[in-house]
């Protein structure tokens, strides 16, 4: 060895870690307090589901590197749908593919995701929240759940691709059944089948209409990428009932929790409605106390080494975004919902890398315009109950959320 240098360590590999028992019940009751109790130990695991990491800096470069990839196909199998046809299962677009592939099926969409196409959406949602709370009477008691976060992202998404507005309820039901994979339990099995091919038969008669009657629309666009060669029947089929069935619940969840972690103090509540530009920190505080996604999957291609750790091609990795949003190493108080912190980080709940979340950009718009004009119109709105709150390290969501319309203060 010359002199001056040092031998670097040799890196651990996966048996070296200690073992996390994620069948404990703690987990399943206080997801939060039993990955924080691991993460202050170390930042990865071993369990029976695969490596288990812990800590954001970890969970992003794991994220972000391209030796590691999503695999549609094993979820599937262990979903108990790994005979099922591609279209059952809405996961047979972008998701299932990689590299230049996978780059050529995302460019299919991209443009209508970019920045400034999506500030464009911003009068229609404002009209849209504006339609769906309507006028109710002062003292009225509403959800906002069903009166609002369900149906706006669905009605967003159908006049995106040119479909009726009556059929956003229908996609949302399909995108929640469907997005019920990632709970990797075989009992969901017959639902998402039933919504997969459900979704697949509405896409197929969506581009016939498209095909005889283009427009200025997403899916017009993706027929004229597929009409040049760009994309293959199935690919067509695949990303747009792929872009269709992840559109719609996730955005739908999380603008819920961040309307309730938002309106938890009065004070709060008035400050955005007198400071709109407050909406934005609002919303990815939301994600980061309470992501709509508790982890992302990871399958490495080949041997990698990240950080230290040597990872063995082929295994799982579960890169938790709940509990990197938790990580005390980075975030000051992190159980403390402070839209203005100054350790803001990015969000892990939109994933990273080549497979960063299409339309993660566009959601955010629906969230905070969604945010600002309920805040604007209702300065005075307060909770008139509990939310009702679903929790898993899986997926959390609300699925209710009442609000008084208050006697004064309206604007």
């Amino acid at each position: 060895m010359a002199l001056g240098t040092k031998e670097s360590a040799a890196p651990r590999g996966v048996d070296d870690l200690a073992w996390m028992d994620v069948d404990d019940p703690l987990l399943a009751e206080d997801p939060a307090a039993f990955l924080a109790a691991h993460r202050a130990a170390d930042w990865a695991f071993r369990s029976r589901r695969g490596l288990e990491i812990l800590r954001y800096d970890q969970v992003w470069r794991f994220l972000t590197d391209r030796r590691l990839v999503p695999d549609v196909a094993d979820l599937k199998a262990v979903a108990g749908l790994g005979d099922t046809a591609p279209g059952a299962t809405g996961l047979s677009g972008m998701l299932s593919v990689h590299g230049r592939d996978h780059t050529r099926l995302r460019g299919a969409a991209a443009a209508w995701f970019a920045p400034a196409r999506v500030e464009q959406w911003l009068p229609f949602i404002r009209d849209t929240c504006r339609e769906l709370i309507g006028d109710p009477a002062p003292g009225t008691v509403i959800d906002l759940v069903t009166a609002l976060c369900v149906p706006l992202p669905g009605l967003v998404f159908t006049r995106m691709v040119g479909a009726p507005a009556a059929d956003a309820a229908r996609l949302c039901a399909w995108s929640d059944s469907l997005l019920k994979v990632f709970l990797q339990d075989p009992a969901h099995r017959d639902e998402i089948i039933e919504a997969g091919r459900g979704l697949e038969a509405y896409v197929l008669s969506l581009i016939e209409e498209r095909r005889a009657d283009p427009g200025d629309d997403l899916l017009s666009a993706m027929l004229g990428r597929h009409e040049a060669g760009a994309l293959t029947d199935e690919e067509l089929t695949g990303v747009a009932a792929e872009l269709l069935s992840a559109s719609t619940d996730n955005t739908a969840s999380q603008l819920g929790v961040t309307l309730m972690h938002t309106l938890a103090d009065p004070a709060r509540w008035q400050r955005l409605a007198a400071d709109p530009a407050l909406a934005a920190g609002a919303a990815v505080e939301a994600e980061r106390l309470t992501p709509r996604v508790g982890y992302i999957n990871r399958k490495a291609l080949t041997d990698t080494v990240i950080d230290g750790l040597a990872v063995p091609a082929g295994t799982w990795v579960r890169c938790s975004v709940l509990s990197g949003h938790h990580d005390e190493t980075v975030f000051a108080s992190p159980l403390d919902f402070d839209p203005g912190r100054a350790d803001q980080r990015r969000s892990l709940v939109f994933g990273g890398g080549p497979h960063y979340c299409i339309g993660a950009g566009l959601a955010q718009v629906e969230i905070e315009e969604a945010l600002r004009y309920l805040a604007a119109r209702y300065p005075g709105l307060r909770p008139a109950g509990p939310p009702g709150w679903i929790q898993s390290e899986v997926l959390m969501s609300l699925a209710s959320l009442p609000v008084r319309i208050p006697e004064e203060n309206r604007a």
